[in-house]
């Protein structure tokens, strides 16, 4: 780097020696731990059982309650881009008052293993010329929580508008918005002459929710979309939510009206379970990564929640359980497994603490992911030491792990530049005969990804300096590091000049 070289101070690297060796603190486990565990056997939950359950149509958005406890639930999907371009691909478009039209098109479906079912459709933003009037103010109990929201939420947002005023463009409030007509092709044509028009809704079906403000909402439209075999063509109804981002520039987002919810039984417990649509709006419920949220109806253990794709084998009472949905959503099976398994453990590496556990995720060969435990660092107990896990080979997505006194988070990073290859990308490799054992041991490294090495710098320019700890043996990344009381540990980072003095210094997050 020319006159200018780089010194990390980072006494957190010492996490990996976070005690004296002591193999025999491995083999001789207090009689404490060795009671809880038999303790711990003996309240063995009562097995899960394969069964299918029924799951009735619910609103994808609003507020529900779990046992007394609000939650509020959000509609996702994918962002589409518009601009001022015509898509080629659309024989015709209605005869449009705008000057400036937004186009766009969104894909519905697109699922990889299926890319047969997926199916795009063409839309365009116009205006009316009718200018809509300012909403009344409405009183409300300034006393309460919810109006304490509102205002904060509406503080936020006339913050950000008035930025945009001052840039000459006011279009994130709702009474300036002036596309307020959409034509979209429903029915798959290419022609937007023969579909009518979708105008802007008075009121968006998000108002009543915390922190819903910045887009406005068309009223809903329908599409059809393939089911599959013996169901074939079905009508999906969707809110399309625009973002205003500025002149000739927008964000339209197509969201599912409904979701599905039922009650079903796992061993001795009762869960809520709730399937949205994934990210991708599909119509189908089958798909892989359709969202599938499992909530413990029992409130007095605390509302123990799951969420992820549908495709994610859980550990639930302990045991490793696979869930399945019919396409329209109104069952969901659950499988437990019963395959060869063999385990994944997290050991000491030779040191002497036996206070050691992980939670995650990890992702097979075939694609098939798995979780582990709870993955935050503020929930140490939701970290086992050891899972019994399908035979195959697999990378860790993400991880938190209890090592010691400390907590770290990370992930497996595959191999890049003369690396490439020399590394499997899956080198958990679970097999019945011994347990596959992760020990943290290997050296970490600090790698400066910014600056390059090679980039020469002239007095007065600013310098971006970004760093990462890394463990290269196993290709782990380090994201986060904490202590004992939760805090955060980030490393100091100090920029010394050619003669050895420091000319900057401070902490620098993991990334």
């Amino acid at each position: 780097m020319n006159r200018w070289w780089l010194a990390a101070v980072a006494p957190v690297l010492v996490f990996l020696a976070m005690g004296p060796p002591g193999g025999a603190a491995e083999k001789n486990r207090s009689a404490k731990e060795a009671a809880a565990e038999k303790e711990e056997a003996g309240k063995k939950p009562a097995a899960i059982e394969k069964a299918v359950f029924p799951m009735a149509e619910v609103p994808a958005f609003g507020k529900e309650e779990v046992d007394g406890r609000p939650r509020y639930y959000y509609p996702s999907g994918g962002y589409m881009m518009c601009d001022t371009m015509p898509r080629k691909e659309v024989k015709a478009y209605p005869e449009l008052k705008s000057k400036r039209p937004l186009y766009g098109s969104v894909t519905f479906d697109r699922d990889s293993l299926d890319p047969k079912g997926r199916k795009t459709f063409y839309f365009v933003l116009d205006e009316s010329g009718v200018k809509k009037p300012a909403a009344a103010e409405k009183e409300t109990d300034k006393g309460s929580k919810r109006d304490t929201e509102k205002k904060s939420t509406k503080a936020a947002a006339e913050k950000t508008i008035a930025a945009h005023e001052r840039a000459g463009f006011d279009g994130l409030r709702p009474e300036t918005w002036t596309y307020d007509l959409l034509y979209f092709d429903c029915n798959g044509d290419l022609d937007l002459t023969n579909d009518g028009v979708v105008k802007l809704a008075e009121k968006s079906p998000l108002a009543d929710l915390p922190g819903a403000m910045g887009a406005g909402f068309f009223e809903e439209l329908q599409v059809m979309l393939d089911f599959g075999a013996g169901l074939g063509q079905r009508p999906v109804v969707l809110l399309p939510k625009v973002h205003f981002l500025g002149p000739g520039s927008a964000m339209m987002q197509f969201l599912p009206k409904t979701a599905r919810k039922g009650k079903i039984r796992l061993g001795d417990e009762e869960y809520v379970a709730r399937l949205c649509q994934p990210q991708i709006v599909s119509g189908r419920y089958d798909r892989p990564q359709a969202q599938l949220e499992l909530i413990a109806a029992d409130a007095s253990k605390g509302l123990r929640s799951m969420q992820g794709p549908l495709s994610q084998m859980r550990w639930v009472e302990g045991q490793l359980v696979s869930f399945s949905a019919t396409p329209l959503g109104d069952k969901l099976a659950v499988d437990p497994y019963h395959g060869e398994t063999g385990v994944l453990e997290v050991g000491s590496g030779g040191r002497a603490i036996t206070e050691l556990g992980i939670a995650g995720q990890l992702t097979s060969r075939t694609g098939t992911t798995i979780a582990l435990g709870e993955n935050v660092p503020q929930a140490p107990d939701g970290m086992l030491r050891r899972y019994p896990l399908p035979i195959g080979d697999y990378a860790m997505s993400f991880f938190t792990a209890r090592h010691g006194r400390l907590r770290f988070s990370g992930r497996m990073t595959p191999a890049v530049g003369p690396e490439a290859g020399k590394r499997d990308a899956y080198p958990i490799r679970i097999r019945k005969e011994s347990p596959f054992v992760l020990e943290f041991s290997g050296k970490p490294e600090v790698k400066f990804m910014s600056p390059p090495k090679e980039h020469s710098f002239k007095p007065g320019d600013n310098v971006r300096v970004a760093a990462m700890l890394t463990e290269p043996w196993q290709g782990i990344q380090i994201t986060g590091l904490w202590g004992t009381s939760n805090n955060r540990l980030d490393p100091s980072i100090a920029v010394r000049n050619a003669a050895g003095d420091v000319v900057s210094e401070g902490k620098m997050p993991f990334g």
